[in-house]
C-alpha cells in the first residue's frame, strides 16, 4: 500500500526560514519510499497565490523533486485555507486518493489565518492527519492556530525553537505515511 505526504511550506518570515524549509522538504523526500506520493505546496507572489511547487506524485525521481524544491520561492501565506483545500482535493479525488495513509505537514510561524471548521471537518472525515511545526527560534510563533489544526485532525504539534530540531521532526513525521502500512 502507498502512503501520501503533502508538505505545506510557510517559513519565509523566520531568518533563514526558507533555507530550512527547503532542507526539510528534501529530508522528507529521502524519508518516503519511491512507492509513496509526495507533494509540496507553498504561497508564492509570482504567479501569485497557493501553488503546487512539487505536484503530488510518486516519489520515484528524487533528484528531480529536490531540484524543484531548491527553486521554490516561499511567500508570506495569508491563510491556510487555500493550500489545505488544494491538499485535500488531491488527497481525496486526485493522485493521492488510493493512498492507504494520507498525511500533511505544515511548517509555519502560524500567523496565517486558520482554516474553516468545515475544512478541518473534511480532513477528519477523510482520515487525513495534519501535523504542524511552529518555526521560529527566539521569535513569535502563533501557536494556537497550529495546535488547533494538529489536535483536531489527529496530528501532532511541534514547537521548533532551534533549527537543529527540524531534521528529527521531519524524519519522524514523514515516516507517518509508512508506519501504519508496515503494521498492516
Amino acid at each position: 500500500p502507498r502512503g501520501a505526504l503533502v508538505l505545506i511550506m510557510h517559513s519565509c518570515e523566520v531568518p533563514r526560514g526558507n533555507y530550512w524549509g527547503k532542507e526539510m522538504a528534501k529530508k522528507s523526500v529521502d524519508t518516503v519510499s519511491s512507492q509513496d506520493y509526495l507533494g509540496v505546496l507553498c504561497y508564492t507572489y509570482s504567479p501569485g497565490g497557493a501553488n503546487w511547487e512539487v505536484p503530488l506524485d510518486l516519489c520515484t525521481n528524487k533528484a528531480a523533486i529536490k531540484a524543484k524544491i531548491d527553486r521554490m520561492q516561499n511567500g508570506d501565506m495569508p491563510d491556510f485555507a487555500a493550500t489545505m483545500e488544494m491538499a485535500y482535493k488531491e488527497l481525496t479525488s486526485g493522485r493521492g486518493k488510493d493512498a492507504a495513509q494520507r498525511h500533511v505537514i505544515i511548517l509555519s510561524d502560524g500567523d496565517a489565518q486558520g482554516p474553516s471548521p468545515a475544512l478541518v471537518a473534511k480532513y477528519v472525515e477523510s482520515k487525513i492527519t495534519v501535523s504542524t511545526i511552529g518555526i521560529g527560534w527566539g521569535y513569535h510563533v502563533q501557536e494556537p492556530t497550529l495546535m488547533s489544526i494538529a489536535n483536531r485532525t489527529g496530528g501532532k504539534y511541534y514547537a521548533a525553537r532551534n533549527p537543529k530540531q527540524l531534521p528529527q521532526i521531519f524524519s519522524k513525521e514523514s515516516q507517518v505515511v509508512r508506519r501504519p502500512l508496515i503494521i498492516e
